[in-house]
């Protein structure tokens, strides 16, 4: 324990110092934050030696995560400061799961805020990480972030509105494929969060994220019928999962007299209800469901799934 907590305690007192050199920031502070990253990486790296003892360690990794949380906020859109204090976050979650979450509020609030096409898979990573370490303790500020993450991604999406009017260029290729990528981890994203026990009916539809929801179903619903076939399975997987959640919903409640489903959960049921049938047909008859292909017998099965759920 003493060997790990003066490594641990000289590299904060390196990341402090640095980073209360207001002048070194006003030279260059791009730099600042490269030497920032590469502290905060070291940190990172000699914390995989204790994630089986963590909790003997909770004292000096606590006073890390309280510095670098710090320190990020100073340089939020920093790439490389950014990176490493994602993968700090990941090795804090291994280490001490339900612990960490208090104390990242702010952080999740600035990584969403400055997330780009080129950080969107390490953030949705690390929240669906917060999730799975931490369901409990996760449920509110995955509540919070929810709503601005969402419509961060969709800006970043659309960054590559362009690319549709000049699909001469060579470069359109790889450009598309980039486009699919982020909308893929978009799904995946909210594949994670709506498929986790409790997360749909306990938290995350609030009034605050009411009407981000309708666009989210909007989007699935639309998504069914997408060539991308890993975002059209993603598409009916959600819908195969909510439509299980509702039907439940509903079954509960004609069992118990006196029961009644809360509005805001009964507004979702029937934006669902109303919409999926043609949407899941639609998807069937577009003509890209190759019966030879896994990924598109899956998604078939699991639309008869969700019609049988929904008779």
């Amino acid at each position: 324990l003493e060997p790990f907590s003066g490594c641990c305690d000289a590299f904060r007192a390196q990341l402090v110092t640095l980073a209360k050199n207001r002048q070194a920031f006003t030279r260059d502070a791009e730099l600042v934050g490269n030497r920032l990253a590469e502290i905060v990486n070291m940190i990172g790296s000699l914390t995989k030696y204790v994630t089986r003892d963590a909790m003997t360690f909770k004292r000096p990794l606590g006073d890390c995560l309280q510095a670098i949380v710090k320190v990020y906020e100073l340089l939020p859109a920093h790439k490389e400061l950014r990176s490493t204090t994602v993968f700090f976050l990941h090795r804090m979650l291994s280490c001490l799961k339900g612990v960490v979450v208090p104390h990242i509020h702010k952080t999740m609030e600035l990584l969403v805020a400055n997330v780009t096409a080129e950080s969107l898979l390490q953030v949705s990573q690390l929240v669906n990480q917060i999730i799975v370490m931490a369901r409990t303790e996760s449920i509110p500020i995955v509540a919070h972030i929810f709503q601005p993450y969402v419509r961060q991604i969709y800006k970043v999406i659309a960054s590559f509105n362009y690319i549709d009017e000049k699909t001469e260029t060579s470069a359109y290729s790889t450009q598309i494929k980039e486009r699919d990528s982020m909308r893929s981890i978009y799904f995946g994203f909210i594949r994670h969060v709506l498929l986790t026990p409790d997360f749909l009916p306990t938290s995350l539809y609030t009034p605050r994220n009411k009407a981000c929801y309708e666009e989210i179903i909007k989007s699935v619903l639309e998504g069914i019928s997408d060539r991308d076939l890993t975002v059209a399975k993603h598409c009916v997987s959600i819908l195969s999962q909510v439509v299980e959640w509702g039907s439940k919903l509903v079954l509960d409640a004609k069992k118990t007299p006196g029961k009644k489903i809360s509005p805001p959960l009964m507004h979702l049921w029937s934006l669902l209800t109303k919409d999926i049938g043609a949407a899941t047909i639609h998807g069937l008859s577009k003509g890209n469901l190759d019966p030879t292909d896994a990924k598109a017998n899956m998604i078939m099965l699991t639309i008869v799934r969700i019609h049988h759920k929904l008779r």
